[in-house]
């Protein structure tokens, strides 16, 4: 028991500036006049500026200037502490501070309420942490997320990513949206592979998902596509239109497009069959893609876009 005593009689010695120096966080009090009367030493080691340097003064008046992500200044406008303050409420945001030696820091802000015995708020407490190791790992996880979803030639979707659109297209269906799918296969790309080589080969898959990407955009009229590489020469488009869309305005949007995917290459003009079919609520991913193909052969016979409803 005489331990126990012993030990609590050390730890009521320390103050609770003792202990705030002690974390890594950075920790800083201001009044709701944003005045800094606090300033731990974490603070001191993430920013580079001593607590003589910071300490006395207006918030708006020291050398951190929070910025957002647009680069604008915090303190003239969305601060967190200041709406801590005048909202009572805990503020998290993620911002820009300028340090001493290291330029800007992104930094996890908590600015925090504080309140005498009556209630009454009386400043704000803000902490603080380094996320730059954090922004490290979130850009390697947005990286590995577009490699597993990306074809790798293209940057269109890939195969498997395809096959997750068409199951949302078919969901999309039963709440009354129409969908369609369209297949496009290269005509005469074999011979620019036997002739020419597969990097020569490489270069018209490109050019011609570039055009392809340039011609059925996201902010079309028409469509909302998602537009992925199935695999070696063939394309797949997944798109909604309008209920007030008219079906021929859709497969004349399509036909202009087949029209003006062509590429040149060392084996001659390439070109696109393109097939088209209206996604349906008994359909699976397997009857959609064998109906779309079935209009893309027949589109290679024809020479002409063809739907199948």
């Amino acid at each position: 028991m005489k331990n126990e005593e012993k030990i609590i009689s050390r730890v009521s010695l320390i103050t609770i500036e003792e202990i705030l120096d002690n974390v890594a966080t950075g920790v800083y009090f201001v009044t709701p006049e944003r005045l800094i009367l606090y300033w731990n030493k974490g603070a001191e080691e993430l920013t580079g500026f001593k607590e003589s340097e910071i300490v006395g003064k207006k918030c708006f008046e020291t050398p951190l200037k929070h910025l957002d992500d647009r680069g604008e200044n915090l303190c003239f406008g969305r601060c967190p502490l200041v709406e801590a303050v005048e909202k009572e409420t805990k503020v998290e945001k993620k911002v820009w501070v300028h340090t001493k030696k290291e330029g800007l820091k992104h930094i996890l802000v908590k600015a925090i309420p504080m309140r005498d015995k009556f209630g009454n708020v009386i400043g704000a407490v803000e902490t603080f942490d380094d996320i730059s190791e954090y922004d490290k790992l979130e850009a390697l996880n947005k990286k590995l997320k577009t490699l597993s979803t990306r074809d790798s030639l293209t940057n269109l979707y890939n195969k498997r990513e395809m096959f997750n659109h068409l199951e949302k297209a078919i969901a999309a269906v039963k709440r009354g949206k129409q969908m369609y799918a369209v297949l496009l296969d290269l005509n005469n790309f074999k011979n620019v592979n036997d002739k020419c080589g597969h990097i020569e080969g490489d270069k018209v898959i490109k050019k011609i998902s570039d055009e392809l990407q340039s011609l059925v955009r996201k902010e079309d009229e028409v469509f909302r596509p998602r537009t992925s590489r199935f695999g070696g020469d063939e394309f797949v488009v997944i798109f909604e239109i309008d209920r007030s869309t008219d079906v021929n305005v859709m497969m004349k949007r399509i036909k202009d497009i087949k029209e003006r995917l062509v590429v040149k290459s060392c084996a001659g003009r390439v070109t696109a069959a393109v097939g088209v079919t209206k996604i349906r609520e008994d359909d699976n991913k397997d009857s959609i893609l064998k109906r779309a193909d079935k209009a893309m052969y027949e589109s290679k016979m024809r020479n002409e876009v063809v739907f199948l409803e």
